[in-house]
C-alpha cells in the first residue's frame, strides 16, 4: 500500500493497529483528573466529536500519521500520564441515587449509571456516577436507569418514571480551596437541596474557608424541573475557576501533582488530534477533494443544525445529501480516485450532517418507549455490562435479536448515558453501504459513476424510513453495516489480487457479527463470499462455469465460509449451554414468521413469499410503490435481466447480482414485522450499485476492466 494518496509510506498493518489502538486507549482512558478532554465517558461535545468520531475516522483515513516519531512520542506520553493519574484520587464528586423501590431486578445495592468511573463492574457500587460538571436540565442528569423495567419485569407504571417518579440524590466529596470563597448549588424548582460543609447544613450556599472540606449535598427530586449546578465564587463546576474537587481526600503528594499532570494530559490529548488533522490536511495531495469536503460539510452541517418546526428536517436539509453528487463534476487527480477519496467527498459531509442533526444528544440520556425492541436491547445491555451477564445477555434464548444489546452496552461505556454513539454507529453502517456501492460501480464503469452510486444510496436513506431508524436502537442498520464492512474488506482485497485466508476469515467474522446482530441476515452474510469472484466476471458468464470457476479466490471464499460455520456452531453451543438443545433457531421467533409450513396450499405459500419480497423491495408493509424504493426495484430488474443475458445489461458484474439475489432470498423464508422499512436496509447498498451499473451499461460501452483500481490508497 505504498501508493497512499499523500505519497508517504504507510506502516505495516500490525504496526498501524498497535499504534492506532494505543492512541484510542490513551485518549479514551477514563480520566481521574477532570477536564474537557478527560476521556471516558465522552460526554462533552468536543470530546465526543474529536475522540469518539474524528480519531477512529483518521485512523483509517490517514494511518501514515502513526508512522511519525512525533505521533508516537505524544501517544506514549499520554499513555504514561493517564497511567500515572490512575493512582490518584478520582476527581469530581460521588453521586448516589436512591429510589423508593428497586428499579432493577437482582440488584444488590445502589443503582448504576453508564459511568465507567463509578464502580461499573461492581454489583454494589459506592457511586452511581461521578459528577464533574453541572446538570443544567433534566436530561443532563445521569438517570438513564429510568429506562429499566420494574423488578417484576412488567412495563413501567406512571410512578416508575419522571415526572411521577421521585428520586433522592446524595452527592459526596471534598473541595480543596486555595483561598476562602463561596460554594453555591443552584437547583431546580422541583428539587429540595441542602448543602452540608464539614457536617454543617447551610441551605444552598456556604462561605468556605481556605483548605480542604468535606462536602455533602442532599437533594430530593420530583417532577422534571431539575437543575444541579455547583459553583465556586461564581465559576460553575467543570470550569477552570472551580476549586479542586475529589471523591476522597487526596494525599499531599496527590494534591501536588494533580495540577501539573492535568495540564500535561490536556495539552497532549488535543495535540495528538490536531497534529493528526494537520498532517492529513497537509499531505492529502488533491486539494480539490479536501476543499469540497470542507465546504460541503459546512453547508450540510448548517442545514442539519437548523431544522424546521418541531425539529422536522427541512426539504433543503433532506436534499442536501443528494447535492453531494456535485462531486462528480470535480476535476480530480488520479491519486484521489480511490476509496479514501470517495470517503472524503461523500462520507465526511454525511458524518458532519448526522453530527449536526443529533449533537444535542451528547451528554444527555434518552427515554425509550416501554415494550419496544429498542427498549429491550437497552435493558439487556444494562444486564450484560453492569450486572455481569456477559454470555447470557438477558435471555436464555434470543426471542429478541442477539448481538445489538452488546453493541449498545459497549457504546454506552464510551459515551455514557448518551445515545450519540448509536447515531454515529448507524451513520457509519449506512456509509459502509454507500461506499460498497461506490466501489462496485467505480470498478466497473468509472469513478464518477461510483460517486453517483454512493450518493444515490444516501439519498434513499434520507427520504426513506432508514433515516428515522438512525440511532434509535434497532439492530437492522448495525447488522447491514457489519455485512457491508465485510464485503468491502473482501472486495478490496480481491481487487488487489488473490485474497489471503486471514482476510477471508476477518471478512467472514464481520459478516457473522452481522448475522448475530440480525438473525434474518444469515444468507446475505454468507453471500459476501461471492466477492471472491473478481468484478471483471460479468453476468453473461453465469451459465459458463469454465469462464469464472478458475478465477474464484478459494482461500478468501473458504475463509468466509469457515468464519460463518464457526459462528453458527458457537451460537448453537450457547443455546445448548442454557437449554440442552443444540440449535440456531431454538427459542427465536422463526416459527412465528415462517412463510411456509407443512399442509399449506402452494398458492398460499407463493402469495406470501411474493408479498414478503415486495415488502422488502418497496420499503413498505404492506407493499406499495414509493419513489425512494426505485433503486431496489430497478436493482431487482437489472439482476433478472443480467441473468437472462439481455444485451448491455449482461455486462454488469456478476458478483453484485448474486449478492442481491441472496439478499432477497431471506424474504422468501420469513416475513419481518413492525418498523416498516427496516428489512430493506441490507439491500440498499447493492440495490443502488446494480441500478447505477444498469444505467451506466445502457449509456456507456465501458466494460469491467482488470486495470480499475478504485481502492488504491
Amino acid at each position: 500500500m505504498a501508493d497512499e494518496i499523500s505519497g508517504s509510506r504507510l506502516p505495516a498493518p500490525g504496526v498501524r493497529f498497535l499504534w492506532g489502538g494505543a492512541a484510542l486507549a490513551a485518549l479514551w482512558w477514563p480520566g481521574r483528573l477532570i477536564g474537557p478532554l478527560d476521556g471516558l465517558p465522552l460526554d462533552g461535545v468536543w470530546e465526543a466529536i474529536l475522540f469518539g468520531l474524528a480519531v477512529p475516522v483518521l485512523w483509517w483515513l490517514h494511518p501514515a500519521y502513526l508512522h511519525t516519531l512525533v505521533a508516537r512520542v505524544l501517544i506514549a506520553t499520554l499513555l504514561i500520564a493517564k497511567l500515572a493519574s490512575s493512582f490518584l484520587v478520582q476527581g469530581g464528586w460521588c453521586v448516589q441515587f436512591e429510589t423508593p423501590r428497586p428499579l432493577v431486578s437482582e440488584s444488590r445495592g445502589r443503582i448504576h449509571s453508564w459511568d465507567v468511573r463509578a464502580d461499573w463492574q461492581s454489583r454494589t457500587p459506592r457511586c452511581s456516577a461521578i459528577i464533574t460538571r453541572g446538570y443544567s436540565e433534566f436530561k443532563d442528569f445521569p438517570v438513564w436507569f429510568f429506562n429499566m423495567p420494574p423488578t417484576d419485569s412488567n412495563l413501567p407504571r406512571l410512578e416508575d418514571r419522571p415526572p411521577f417518579a421521585t428520586l433522592d440524590m446524595n452527592v459526596l466529596g471534598y473541595i480543596d480551596a486555595a483561598e476562602a470563597g463561596q460554594l453555591e448549588v443552584q437547583s431546580g424548582p422541583s428539587m429540595t437541596t441542602t448543602l452540608i460543609v464539614d457536617g454543617q447544613p447551610s441551605g444552598s450556599r456556604a462561605a468556605v474557608a481556605a483548605g480542604r472540606h468535606a462536602i455533602e449535598i442532599r437533594s430530593h427530586l420530583t417532577d422534571r424541573h431539575w437543575r444541579f449546578v455547583p459553583s465556586w465564587n461564581g465559576a460553575p463546576m467543570g470550569s477552570a475557576g472551580f476549586a479542586s474537587a475529589t471523591v476522597a481526600p487526596p494525599s499531599d503528594f496527590d494534591a501536588a501533582v494533580r495540577g501539573p499532570l492535568n495540564w500535561l494530559i490536556h495539552l497532549v490529548a488535543p495535540a495528538i488530534v490536531i497534529g493528526w488533522l494537520a498532517m492529513f490536511a497537509s499531505q492529502w495531495a488533491d486539494r480539490t477533494t479536501l476543499l469540497f469536503a470542507l465546504a460541503a460539510s459546512a453547508v450540510v452541517g448548517w442545514l442539519g443544525a437548523h431544522p424546521g418546526d418541531n425539529y422536522v428536517m427541512t426539504p433543503w436539509a433532506r436534499w442536501s445529501i443528494t447535492a453531494l453528487a456535485a462531486a462528480m463534476a470535480l476535476r480530480l487527480s488520479p491519486a484521489a480516485q480511490n476509496l479514501r477519496g470517495a470517503f472524503l467527498l461523500i462520507g465526511v459531509p454525511w458524518l458532519a450532517f448526522v453530527t449536526a442533526v443529533h449533537a444535542s444528544h451528547i451528554g444527555r440520556f434518552s427515554f425509550y418507549a416501554p415494550g419496544d425492541d429498542m427498549w429491550m436491547f437497552q435493558r439487556f445491555a444494562y444486564r450484560i455490562y453492569l450486572q455481569g451477564y456477559w454470555l447470557q445477555g438477558g435471555e436464555l434464548t434470543f426471542w429478541f435479536q442477539p448481538f445489538y444489546r452488546w453493541i449498545a452496552g459497549a457504546l454506552h461505556l464510551v459515551f455514557g448515558d448518551s445515545s450519540m454513539g448509536e447515531f454515529w454507529w448507524d451513520a457509519l453502517s449506512l456509509l459502509a453501504s454507500a461506499l460498497f456501492a461506490h466501489l462496485v460501480v467505480a470498478t466497473a464503469y468509472g469513478y464518477r459513476w461510483g460517486l453517483a452510486a454512493a450518493v444515490l444510496c444516501l439519498t434513499i436513506v434520507m427520504h426513506g424510513p432508514a433515516w428515522g431508524f438512525i440511532g434509535i436502537g434497532l439492530s437492522d442498520t448495525a447488522s447491514a453495516g457489519f455485512i457491508y464492512f465485510g464485503a468491502l474488506l473482501l472486495l478490496s482485497a480481491r481487487l488487489r489480487g488473490d485474497v489471503p485466508v486471514t482476510t477471508g476469515l476477518l471478512a467472514g467474522t464481520l459478516a457473522a457479527i452481522g448475522f448475530y446482530t440480525r438473525l434474518n441476515n444469515l444468507l446475505v452474510a454468507t453471500g459476501i463470499a461471492v466477492f471472491a469472484l473478481p468484478l471483471m466476471v460479468r453476468s453473461r458468464d453465469l451459465w459458463r462455469a469454465r469462464a469464472w470457476w478458475s478465477q474464484i479466490s478459494w482461500r478468501g471464499a473458504v475463509g468466509v465460509a469457515a468464519a460463518i460455520a464457526i459462528a453458527l456452531c458457537l451460537f448453537a453451543w450457547r443455546t445448548y449451554h442454557y437449554t440442552g438443545v443444540f440449535s440456531v433457531l431454538h427459542g427465536t421467533t422463526w416459527r412465528n414468521h415462517a412463510l411456509w409450513d407443512a399442509g399449506q396450499p402452494l398458492s398460499q405459500i407463493i402469495a406470501a413469499m411474493s408479498s414478503s419480497l415486495m415488502m422488502v423491495l418497496t420499503f413498505n408493509d404492506p407493499p406499495r410503490f414509493t419513489w425512494y424504493a426505485l433503486p431496489l426495484l430497478c436493482g431487482a430488474v437489472v439482476a433478472v435481466l443480467a441473468v437472462l443475458r439481455v444485451p448491455r445489461i449482461r455486462e454488469v458484474p456478476l458478483a453484485p447480482v448474486l449478492f442481491f439475489v441472496v439478499g432477497c432470498s431471506a424474504a422468501l423464508a420469513a416475513r419481518g414485522v413492525a418498523y416498516s422499512g427496516r428489512f430493506s436496509i441490507h439491500l440498499a447498498g447493492v440495490g443502488c450499485a446494480l441500478t447505477m451499473c444498469g444505467i451506466a451499461a445502457l449509456v456507456t460501452r465501458r466494460e469491467p476492466s482488470r486495470s480499475s483500481d478504485p481502492v488504491r490508497g
